[in-house]
């Protein structure tokens, strides 16, 4: 649009500098013609006195005519119209009358009262005086103004698209998009322009790689933190968020901007978050989620990345304490019940004793008897202890790089169980396949044999068997352990609890089986510090097998 404008304005321009042209040639031949008109004329009424031939002569070479004017006669009716409307003077003074075509000279001089002389000359205009000359030159004008302005038209068309495709440019670096290159002569006026957008473009691909690469790194940060991040804009809309946060939240969220309200329903949280909002203050508090239960010690804190920046961000920190909580209740538990189990015992070995030093001593039935139950009460006190000993040494173990022979683990642990075995009349089956040794933490693995094999031992009929099988499968590189008694077997609900601590099957937790009720805990805490799995499969009076399985 702003292309044609212009291609108007240069026709218009053109037409008005030809009309000029010719208008200017126009007045200096006029100018030209009155001078040689008026030397002419002189010249005539100085030799007006001379012979007819010569006055003749003088008129034929310069055009002219010579009419004689008495004032008031009608008899030349042109002359006389010319000298009262004042066109022709009678003051000796040049004038002329002018149309289309030609000009046309008057000059007066009196020769007697009321009488003049007016000389006439008749001259071309520009356009008529040479027609051909004329109409040539215009043509070569007119051929010449379109030729400029074809070239003015092109170039301007050529340069508004230069320009369009700077402006394109311009906006394509501020969407971060790939420019078009723009091909222009190397004196073009637009060079500098081009060269700085190439140099902006350049720059800005850099700073935007930067940003991005910055991006990537710390929303890798973020999404990799073992803690829940949300981060809000000034309105409380989520800008950013890691996967922590939809875990612990117990739903995802959403990746497009939102409301918090949207993800966070504990009313406790979201008012910490409003306050927060509201007020520019943080805040911290535990958290109970009411969604999943879980307890999290949740931080919001209001941030700004400088002290002008009036568009202010809040960013909320949970941080999962339910394991924490977990772990203070099984502790609390776990007190508990080492308290319950120690005390009976304790006050088994003081009560005895002291009834001993009370004169009991002196019965040689009663003292045997008590002594007896002494004995027992402290080999169950010192079973516990053991027990609590191994729990403890299962956290601190961090080797599990020891060189291990399965048949030496199955024989010293056979061999310390041979009373209790010989006592209960117990067939022992024990089977160690594959390669040895294999590598793995020696202390929790014999643990893990040892533990079962007690159970197996406590639990079993009298008369009954036990059947243990250790198979090192070198190709899955994996250690199976199977031990499967034919003792008095565990019920279907009852399966799921006996990994816990001081869990016995007998729920009167009898004195007939000499157990502490962490033989099961044991093998638990050892079988996942391997990284292994336990299966159980038990029937009621029949018996139990545990499978496990050991990645080495």
């Amino acid at each position: 649009m702003k292309n044609k404008r212009n291609l108007v304005i240069s026709i218009v321009v053109a037409i008005l500098v030809y009309f000029g042209v010719v208008y200017v040639s126009d007045m200096a031949l006029s100018s030209n013609q009155r001078h040689h008109f008026d030397r002419a004329s002189e010249t005539y009424f100085k030799l007006r006195n001379q012979s007819k031939k010569v006055k003749s002569t003088l008129l034929v070479e310069n055009d002219m005519k010579a009419i004689t004017y008495e004032v008031g006669n009608k008899k030349n009716a042109q002359i006389n119209d010319l000298w009262n409307k004042g066109t022709i003077t009678p003051n000796g003074k040049v004038t002329k009358t002018t149309n289309f075509s030609h000009r046309t000279f008057y000059k007066a001089n009196q020769v007697e009262n009321n009488k003049y002389l007016v000389l006439e000359h008749e001259s071309a205009r520009a356009w008529t005086n040479h027609f051909a000359y004329f109409s040539l030159l215009s043509i070569i004008y007119i051929l010449i103004a379109i030729l400029i302005i074809r070239i003015i038209y092109v170039r301007n068309r050529s340069r508004e698209y230069e320009i369009a495709l700077i402006a394109d440019n311009l906006k394509k670096i501020n969407a971060g998009e790939e420019i078009n290159p723009i091909i222009v002569h190397d004196k073009d006026s637009l060079v500098p322009i081009i060269q700085e957008i190439h140099n902006l473009n350049h720059v800005v691909n850099d700073k935007n790689q930067n940003l991005h690469l910055l991006s990537r790194r710390f929303k890798g940060l973020v999404g990799h933190l073992p803690v829940g991040v949300m981060l809000l804009d000034d309105k409380g809309n989520v800008l950013i968020h890691n996967q922590a946060m939809s875990i612990i939240l117990g739903h995802n969220i959403e990746n497009t901007e939102h409301p918090f309200i949207d993800d966070i329903k504990t009313y406790s949280l979201s008012r910490m978050i409003e306050r927060t909002l509201r007020k520019n203050k943080n805040h911290h508090k535990t958290v109970n989620l009411i969604n999943n239960d879980k307890f999290v010690d949740a931080n919001v804190i209001r941030i700004a990345h400088s002290d002008e920046d009036m568009e202010r961000q809040v960013i909320v920190i949970l941080y999962d304490l339910t394991e924490f909580k977990q772990i203070e209740r099984m502790q609390g538990d776990f007190v508990g019940n080492v308290s319950h189990e120690l005390k009976t015992p304790v006050t088994a070995i003081s009560g005895f004793s002291e009834t001993l030093l009370n004169g009991a001593k002196d019965d040689p039935e009663q003292l045997d008897k008590f002594l007896k139950i002494i004995n027992k009460e402290s080999k169950r006190l010192n079973y516990l202890i053991q027990d609590i000993l191994e729990l403890s040494q299962i956290k601190e173990t961090d080797e599990d790089n020891d060189k291990i022979l399965l048949d030496e683990v199955l024989d010293n642990i056979t061999e310390n169980l041979a009373p209790q075995i010989k006592e209960k009349n117990l067939t022992v089956n024990s089977f160690v396949k594959g390669p040895q040794p294999i590598v793995s933490s020696k202390l929790l693995i014999e643990q893990i044999v040892d533990n079962l094999m007690i159970n197996a031992v406590l639990y079993n009929k009298d008369g009954g068997s036990i059947d243990i099988n250790l198979n090192h499968d070198e190709i899955k590189n994996v250690l199976y352990i199977d031990v499967e008694d034919t003792g008095i077997g565990i019920s279907d609900d009852e399966i799921d609890r006996i990994f816990e601590r001081f869990y016995r099957v007998d729920k009167s937790h009898s004195q007939d089986v000499e157990g502490t009720g962490l033989g099961l805990a044991i093998v638990n805490d050892a079988v996942n510090k391997l990284n292994g799995t336990i299966k159980v499969d038990s029937q009621l009076t029949v018996g139990t097998r545990f499978e496990i399985k050991i990645p080495l």
